[in-house]
């Protein structure tokens, strides 16, 4: 970062200020994001920690780094530290795992490393370690027995001002008084029983560790904030031993699990699953967990996620999660116990703006912060008193020169390989021109053999007979080449093997394919070209018939068959009906007819008798029938202004629909019900109609292919023809003109499927 000014020739006008940027270095020695990076104090070493579980050492020569090496640490990297020491070169880091412990590791030199084959430090061990013991409930326990006490006292005071007031009105009685203690006795025993009545919670996963710093006052200790369950309080914690064996680990976890089984047995309850050395190799498995050395309480709920204390170490400038800033005053420079009053303000978002940085100004003017939203806010912060002598140390030097830099490319690709992997790459390509170097040597010295026995093969064939050597003599040792011949077929073998299921995909590939294209085709794209002129004739290229459209067609012709089968069941119960009436109906007449001859047969004067009655009552009949025909008529005469409804409503109808003379041309032509075209029979239209456009097709494609025949018999005829004409053409003179034929041939097009 360079500072300037430009210079400005109009002395009327401010000259202007600005600050470069320039690339350096470009370094990858991390897969995944870098969370965390630190300076040692003599800025002499470099060390950076990523969300990869590693953190990667370097060696700082000017402005450049070295790489050292990485270290896994076993968790991903919430923040790297530098211990204070009193080794001016080298010293410790105090690496903070998001898994809920912190480990110490020691910064190796580049003399203690090799890097020939991988930046991986195998001879680091950590130093010493500490697993956080959640004593939040213990802690939420204890503030809420203070505050029922507090109550309690408070409700006990105003109890007893009302029981001295009421004591001066009326003197109590040694019985009252007792009655009252007693009374007040079990208040106090039910309040502490309440407090009494605890048993304290862990969560069922360890909480993340969020940030930390060391003390200030005392390096020996640091102080952590965690996320989750144990949030909304500071940590002070100490480093322990050091990580356990795997191993030692599996044994005391298997001792615990033990126990808790025996306890369990008696309980009668279920016993815990065993553990295994695979779950023992987690870096937090491995060290013993312990309660923190004490706990600062900033609001017992927000996730903590940055804190920085001002220059005078009077004012701790606090993160959290939720987006806000916390102005804490301490009693005392930099001690995080010593908490008094404070101030909040929310500037990021509340649900997305965790705060993960918050600095100062130089002259302590302004706040900065940056949190999770993308969002970066600079406030006004109040000055302190007495501070305005101590302001000027800590002033920032602006250099007033640019110094020139060197180009530097930047690393733009995110997948661009670490130092790490180009390092593993480098060593397996160095391997790799080994490997082709030594067969390539193997390779020379069999041509050389290969080209001596030619030699000798060849001198051997120059010598006479009698002293030539046979190709079995060449043979000396026969078993090595039966081994050789097994060996091949073996390798044969393996290669049919290995490559058996390639073969298998492919063939089902292949199947597949032909099941798509060429199965379902019904005919191929021919084109017949017709002899001597340019016209020609394709067929057209079409699929068989799917199995759906047959199935439809099938179930088509079923439902009409069952409809055509109803239809006629219907007529034929109606045509039985009809009959049966017909039959009953001739049955009365017949039975009309028998009692009338029985009436005949009663003599000549009935039936005269008879005959006038029937003439009479038809008489009758008739007039009676006239005479309501003329009342209906009468009744149903109009006046002379009526005007039949059905006219009007006709007339008002046609009015409405002018030019519906049932013309299917019209726009407002309605389609009577009888020519209604319904769901089925339009399917039942389709399916034929596409059954008859593919017999047509069918047939079409049909007669190209049986001209193309007829073609290829033709060319063989005239093969033959030709033929003969060239044996003609022997016995005539040698004067006479030849005569052949000029047969032309069938094209690709005409024969696809070759």
């Amino acid at each position: 970062l360079h500072f300037g000014e430009n210079p400005e020739p109009d002395p009327t006008r401010k000259a202007k200020h600005f600050a470069l940027l320039d690339l350096g270095q470009a370094l990858k020695p991390h897969v995944k994001s870098v969370t965390s990076m630190a300076y040692n104090k003599n800025a002499t070493y470099f060390v950076t920690g990523s969300e990869d579980e590693t953190i990667f050492f370097f060696s700082v020569s000017g402005k450049m780094l070295s790489p050292i090496g990485f270290f896994n640490v076993g968790g991903a990297v919430a923040k790297v530290e530098w211990i204070p020491s009193r080794d001016e070169e080298r010293g410790d880091v105090l690496v903070y795992l998001r898994l809920g412990c912190v480990i110490k590791v020691s910064c190796p030199s580049m003399d203690e490393v090799d890097h020939s084959k991988s930046f991986m430090l195998a001879n680091i061990q950590p130093t010493g370690g500490f697993n956080l013991l959640s004593i939040k409930s213990r802690l939420l326990h204890d503030e809420d027995s203070a505050e029922k006490l507090r109550r309690y006292e408070n409700e006990k005071k105003n109890r007893m001002e009302i029981r001295k007031a009421r004591a001066e009105r009326e003197p109590e009685t040694e019985e009252d008084a007792q009655r009252l203690d007693d009374e007040e006795e079990l208040i106090r025993q039910g309040v502490m029983s309440e407090i009494a009545d605890w048993a304290p919670t862990y969560p069922s996963e360890p909480s993340p560790i969020a940030y930390g710093t060391l003390d200030p006052n005392d390096p020996n200790y640091f102080w952590v904030s965690m996320d989750n369950f144990d949030s909304g309080y500071l940590y002070k914690c100490r480093l322990s031993d050091p990580p356990m064996s795997v191993q030692d680990a599996f044994d005391r976890a298997k001792a615990e699990v033990q126990k808790m089984a025996d306890l369990a047995t008696e309980n009668t309850s279920n016993p815990p699953e065993m553990p295994t050395l695979e779950d023992m190799e987690a870096i937090d498995k491995r060290l013993i967990p312990s309660e923190p050395v004490e706990a600062a309480r900033v609001n017992g709920r927000t996730t903590i996620t940055y804190w920085k204390f001002s220059g005078s170490g009077k004012r701790l400038l606090i993160g959290m999660k939720d987006g806000t800033i916390r102005v804490q005053l301490l009693e005392r420079p930099f001690d995080m116990t010593s908490f008094s009053g404070y101030w909040n303000f929310r500037m990021h978002d509340c649900t997305r703006g965790g705060v993960n940085r918050i600095t100062l100004s130089h002259d302590e003017k302004f706040l900065m912060s940056i949190g999770d939203d993308g969002t970066f806010f600079l406030c006004e912060l109040m000055s302190e008193e007495l501070q305005n002598k101590e302001i000027t140390e800590f002033r920032a030097r602006i250099p007033s020169a640019y110094e020139a830099q060197l180009n530097v490319d930047d690393i733009a690709d995110p997948k661009a390989q670490s130092i790490e992997q180009a390092k593993q790459k480098a060593e397996y390509d160095r391997l790799i021109s080994l490997a082709e170097q030594k067969k390539a040597e193997t390779r020379k010295k069999v041509t050389e053999l290969r080209l001596r026995f030619r030699r000798l093969k060849e001198q051997n064939e120059r010598l006479p007979e009698r002293i030539r050597l046979s190709k079995e003599d060449f043979n000396l040792v026969p078993q090595i080449r039966d081994d050789l011949l097994k060996d091949r077929a073996s390798k044969i073998d393996l290669v049919y093997r290995e490559t058996a299921w390639l073969s298998e995909k492919c063939r089902l590939a292949l199947e597949k394919l032909h099941n798509t294209f060429r199965k379902p085709l019904d005919f191929e794209r021919v084109v017949v070209h017709a002899f001597c002129t340019g016209h020609c004739v394709a067929s057209v290229r079409t699929n068989r018939l799917s199995e759906e459209h047959n199935e439809a067609k099938h179930d088509l012709a079923r439902i009409k068959a069952e409809r055509l089968a109803r239809t006629l069941h219907l007529e034929q119960r109606t045509s039985q009906l009809e009959g049966t009436a017909i039959r009953a109906a001739n049955l009365e007449a017949s039975r009309s007819a028998a009692e009338g001859s029985q009436q005949q047969m009663k003599g000549a004067r009935g039936l005269r008798i008879a005959r006038q009655l029937h003439v009479l009552e038809e008489t009758q009949r008739k007039r009676r029938a006239r005479r309501e025909q003329w009342a209906t008529l009468l009744a149903m005469k109009p006046a002379d202004d009526y005007e039949d409804p059905e006219d009007l409503k006709a007339i008002a109808q046609a009015k409405e629909r002018m030019g519906d003379f049932k013309l299917k041309s019209s726009q407002d032509y309605v389609v009577p019900e009888r020519a209604t075209l319904n769901a089925f029979e339009a399917k039942l239209r389709l399916v034929e109609m596409v059954e008859e456009a593919f017999k047509l097709r069918h047939e079409f494609n049909a007669s190209v292919v049986a001209l193309r025949d007829k073609k290829k018999k033709i060319i063989e005829e005239l093969n033959k023809i030709d033929v003969q004409l060239e044996e003609l053409q022997d016995f005539l003179p040698q004067n006479e003109a030849l005569l052949r034929l000029r047969i032309p041939g069938l094209l690709p097009e005409e024969f696809p499927e070759k």
